[in-house]
């Protein structure tokens, strides 16, 4: 199954320690880290599998044709990304530290959550995608983009003016 990290190759991201752990863990699953940022040429030297980042279009097709998003994040506030992917009918890996995690991943439903970024936890995440049948993750792809759909814009001017 295909993952794909998409944002900042930044520290707070946690990218040089989630491809560590990949490597590690990781057997059958393909991860792209699709971004730019300071970490990028540190991650390459890893043979990392960086690949720039992409327009709203681009990165919305390849949404649609991965499995997973997964975002392991130090701090993130609201994931931006994790709410386009959803929208895009991905499952999620993610930490419990980012952003969204509350609001658009139902834990082994439509993604994982980990309490935080660590071998044990990623090797998890991975054991649950791996164990679905189609139609499990077809029912997770129905329930992200369910869940997704919950907020937006306009539905957030609605309710702030009532």
């Amino acid at each position: 199954r295909d993952v794909v990290y998409a944002g900042q190759l930044i520290a707070r991201k946690r990218v040089c320690e989630l491809w560590k752990m990949w490597r590690a863990v990781a057997s059958g699953e393909s991860l792209a880290m699709i971004g730019e940022g300071p970490l990028r040429g540190e991650l390459l030297a890893q043979e990392a599998p960086v690949e720039p980042g992409l327009g709203a279009d681009g990165l919305a097709a390849r949404f649609r044709a991965a499995s997973a998003l997964i975002l392991v994040s130090a701090v993130d506030h609201w994931g931006l990304v994790v709410h386009e992917a959803t929208l895009c009918g991905c499952l999620i890996l993610i930490t419990r530290t980012c952003g969204a995690a509350d609001d658009l991943v139902v834990h082994r439903e439509n993604g994982y959550v980990m309490e935080d970024l660590s071998e044990s936890e990623l090797r998890d995440a991975l054991m649950w995608m791996r164990g679905l049948t189609a139609h499990q993750e077809a029912e997770g792809r129905a329930r992200s983009v369910a869940l997704a759909k919950q907020f937006s814009p306009a539905r957030w001017a609605d309710r702030a003016y009532q």
